[in-house]
């Protein structure tokens, strides 16, 4: 009984639970052999080049990263950020890649400064997701406007409380399960470290850039599992309105979220099988977990089995 009072093993245990249901739900509308089958006939060569890209698709955001806060060495930002991302994709809303903030706070870096910044890069990047789903009118012939709108509003939204002190969103912050306290302390630290709105500006360009390889992973991914050649500016599009769904925190890391509704999204968009589907997300998902993987033992192993 205590393991479920208390509010950290509660929300796991939700979280877990909704995976696995989630889960169940999406390999119960396939046949899961054949989407096993169909990712055991991808080339190793295709695995690399397309961990190789998603690299680069973060390397770009790691630039990013160092430009704003030069203090920190690009190589150095590099490792922190990939194991940052590697506990994201073992936490609900990616709420792991905090690791970024008390990692870089460890280097003498003030965690309001960290926390801000990123702040501005989670903007950025879902501004240019809301972007990509206004496209889809055009690229697909499918109407995503409402839902394109949102998240701009909420985007704008969520910039807005991080440039004017918001005491309702503060008090909100501190609800939030495991990082309620330490978040709602940081973004009243917020305030003392001002982002000029050129930096906002350079995110967002940054943020589409950095959607260019990502998107290239997907489409060559989708290219070996489908034998077909798919064009890279819907692959583009679709991979930065598909891994949105990861933030959702319903799950770990939106598992079962994005594969579960992007199957279905790339199977009526592309017109191609929902075994096809499955098969590329799944593969991504490997790709990307295992090159998050790599470069965090990487920093694992120079920080001489230290987290920081």
């Amino acid at each position: 009984m205590d393991f479920f009072l208390n509010k950290k093993n509660l929300f796991y245990a939700l979280n877990f639970a909704v995976a696995a249901v989630l889960i169940y739900l999406l390999v119960s509308s396939f046949d899961v052999n054949q989407v096993i089958q169909q990712v055991k006939t991808i080339p190793v060569e295709v695995f690399l080049l397309a961990g190789l890209l998603y690299a680069v698709a973060n390397a770009i955001g790691v630039y990013r990263l160092n430009y704003f806060m030069p203090s920190v060495g690009f190589f150095q930002f590099l490792r922190i950020h990939f194991t940052s991302m590697f506990f994201s994709d073992l936490t609900p809303g990616r709420v792991g890649y905090s690791y970024l903030v008390l990692a870089l706070r460890k280097k003498g870096v003030k965690a309001s400064q960290s926390a801000k910044f990123a702040a501005v890069m989670l903007f950025s990047d879902f501004f240019a997701r809301s972007v990509f789903l206004f496209s889809t009118v055009w690229l697909f012939a499918a109407d995503f406007s409402i839902a394109a709108g949102f998240l701009l509003l909420a985007s704008i939204c969520f910039l807005g409380v991080f440039f004017y002190k918001v005491e309702v969103f503060s008090k909100f912050l501190g609800w939030l399960p495991l990082i309620g306290k330490k978040a709602r302390v940081f973004y009243d630290d917020f305030f003392t470290y001002a982002v000029k709105k050129t930096d906002v500006v350079f995110s967002i360009i940054i943020s589409f850039i950095a959607a260019v390889p990502r998107g290239a992973a997907w489409l060559i991914v989708l290219n070996a599992v489908t034998g077909s050649s798919f064009e890279l500016l819907p692959l583009v599009v679709l991979t930065a309105v598909v891994t949105a769904l990861s933030f959702i925190p319903v799950s770990i890391a939106g598992l079962g979220v994005q594969e579960g509704v992007g199957a279905f999204a790339l199977s009526s968009l592309l017109g191609i099988s929902l075994i096809h589907a499955a098969a590329a997300l799944l593969l991504v998902r490997l790709i990307e977990l295992s090159t998050d993987a790599f470069f965090a033992l990487i920093h694992f192993i120079l920080s001489k089995s230290k987290l920081f």
